[in-house]
């Protein structure tokens, strides 16, 4: 379900960029390994008892056409035409799914749906292929009463492309701007004046700048400010040029995955090699984040010729756990249908020095067993909490015969691990999340490259979605810190994309990211993409390259991923005047 708002001149404008903001769960027990994407089909929004908002939708599902190829083609669910299926919302932002509900005899085939609060129930108005039918319930869970009305629902046109009809509902001021505020872009809006008093033959000490938003919040930025002269009492302007921090995009070569951490005063920069046929591990170090495009490449390790090893060296991650640095990262035989999580150890001083690291070690379960004996494990990366270690992992089962190869969801999991050996889980692996929504199942069934990210008491976690080409997104879990983080119910699932196809202006099927913080402390968002010039000139051009940007905290708390510079730093505020007061 998309969402639009309406602005003053009576034109919509699509919130998310244009993306979806409530998805359907697929059915994973339907079907095939991997389930029964569903999506969602004539929703209509309306007003609950209570004020909240609710959703009636038709759910279909997404299956092979008739040559059993994709791309997949929607139909009515079989046996299940009868049924809408019903959601709950606050705020039109998060949702909570209720369920199917039967609201007509079987074998009826629903097309569209409408629903609105009206004299102490619920009414359902029906457009089936048997006529029009209305049907009423106290509390959404049972309908009753159905009969024949000449009533149907009334849909509207709203002028975007690509819109299906659609339905409209009234917002209060606050609902609005909440939805402003959490599915439009952000952009600067403004900097706070910059006075200060200082006496006579010191030195002017200017302060960085405060940026504001269209939502409220704030980032500050650096200034290189004008020299001023303070000999004398007076008023000065100053000048200052905001210090925006800028990458290119492609900031390098053909890589995938990328990540850095800061260790010992400097940077060291990991990647999938996908310029030379991901058949090695390299870091490179810089003072800092800016110096890493051009800094050299180390190679720590080398795929073996053939056997364990021999290809798919994927997705490496360098974390410090209890003082020591270790590199988590997935390795095939050399197929990627056979990588399984590894881990090792800097043994040594030197991180760009191969004799410095100890051999790969295969993670382990707590019965000091193989994690997946059915298929593949990858993209391991780690959380710390509350005196905790645990590893976070992508899994997914195959089945693999001599002729055919059938692949499960890839799935995340979490698990305590050993500070001392973090390739030794502690407890039961913990199922997190499957790919449920049809964002997450695009092209293929795939949820994977999980990353931390920390904003005060809240843990973070970033996914990439779906396969790896334009589709690709990013999903975030997020969690308090201090709860039971093997427990699923501590994690609250954000049920659309936080990146998308839509989501920048250059670059498309962006994912498997990662963060670290620049020196003045904020966190630096890194991330492969598509260029969309490469796209639209070969749209079978799926080579991805890495790019960095600033991660922005809204007035929600929560990460924005989509900031481009001109969203960052609107060029007319580049360059900003300061009152210097001489006394």
């Amino acid at each position: 379900m998309h969402l639009a708002i309406q602005k003053e001149d009576k034109t919509f404008v699509a919130l998310n960029s244009g993306c979806g903001i409530l998805f359907a769960k697929a059915e994973l027990s339907e079907g095939r390994l991997c389930g029964t994407t569903k999506i969602l089909f004539n929703p209509w929004v309306f007003r609950m008892c209570d004020g909240a908002f609710g959703v009636v939708a038709l759910r279909q599902s997404l299956l092979p056409n008739d040559k059993g190829t994709k791309p997949y083609e929607s139909s009515l669910e079989e046996g299940k035409e009868n049924c809408v299926l019903l959601f709950r919302s606050k705020d039109l932002i998060s949702y909570t799914e209720l369920g199917l509900v039967e609201v007509a005899p079987k074998g009826t085939k629903i097309f569209d749906v409408s629903c609105e609060w009206r004299d102490d129930k619920y009414v359902l108005t029906l457009a089936t292929d048997k006529g029009n039918y209305m049907c009423e319930s106290p509390d959404l869970t049972h309908f009753g009463g159905l009969q024949q009305t000449l009533e149907k629902p009334e849909r509207v046109h709203i002028g975007l492309w690509d819109a299906a009809p659609a339905c409209k509902v009234d917002v209060t001021e606050e609902e609005y701007q909440k939805l402003i505020d959490c599915l439009m872009p952000l952009h600067n809006v403004g900097i706070d004046p910059i006075e200060i008093t200082v006496p006579v033959g010191e030195k002017a000490v200017l302060p960085e700048a405060v940026l504001r938003y269209n939502d409220g919040s704030t980032f500050k930025m650096p200034v290189k400010w004008d020299e001023v002269d303070t000999q004398k009492p007076g008023d000065y302007v100053v000048t200052g040029r905001l210090q925006q921090k800028k990458w290119d995009f492609p900031l390098t070569g053909e890589r995938g995955d990328p990540m850095a951490i800061r260790y010992k005063g400097k940077y060291y920069y990991m990647a999938t090699d996908d310029e030379h046929g991901q058949l090695a591990l390299k870091i490179r170090v810089a003072d800092s984040i800016d110096q890493i495009a051009s800094a050299e490449d180390h190679v720590i390790f080398t795929a073996a010729k053939s056997g364990e090893f021999s290809g798919c060296l994927w997705a490496p991650e360098l974390h410090l756990i209890n003082d020591n640095l270790y590199i988590f990262f997935a390795a095939g035989s050399p197929d990627w249908f056979t990588v399984q999580s590894h881990v090792m150890k800097l043994i040594g001083s030197d991180p760009t020095n191969p004799a410095d690291w100890s051999k790969p070690i295969r993670c382990k379960n707590k019965d000091n067993d193989v994690l997946n004996k059915n298929g593949i494990t990858l993209d391991m990366t780690v959380l710390q909490d509350a005196g905790n270690v645990y590893a976070i992992w992508a899994q997914r089962e195959i089945k693999k015969t001599q002729d055919s190869m059938e692949c499960g969801n890839s799935d995340l999991y979490i698990a305590k691990i050993d500070p001392e050996k973090p390739w030794q889980q502690i407890s039961e692996p913990v199922l997190l999340k499957h790919p449920v929504y049809s964002w997450e199942r695009a092209h293929a069934e795939v949820i994977e490259g999980p990353f931390v990210l920390r904003h005060g008491d809240d843990i973070f976690v970033t996914y990439a979605a779906a396969l790896i080409d334009y589709t690709y997104s990013v999903g975030i879990l997020r969690a308090k810190s201090g709860t039971d983080l093997l427990n699923p119910d501590s994690w609250h699932v954000q049920n659309y994309p936080a990146l998308h196809l839509l989501s920048m202006p250059d670059q498309i099927g962006g994912g498997h990211n990662s963060f670290v913080k620049d020196e003045y402390g904020n966190d630096i968002l890194m991330i492969h993409a598509i260029p969309l010039k490469h796209f639209r000139s070969d749209p079978t051009d799926m080579r991805r390259y890495p790019t960095f940007r600033t991660v922005h905290w809204d007035a929600y708390g929560n990460p924005r991923l989509d900031m481009s510079p001109e969203r960052e730093l609107d060029p007319r505020f580049a360059e900003i005047k300061a009152m210097v007061h001489v006394k």
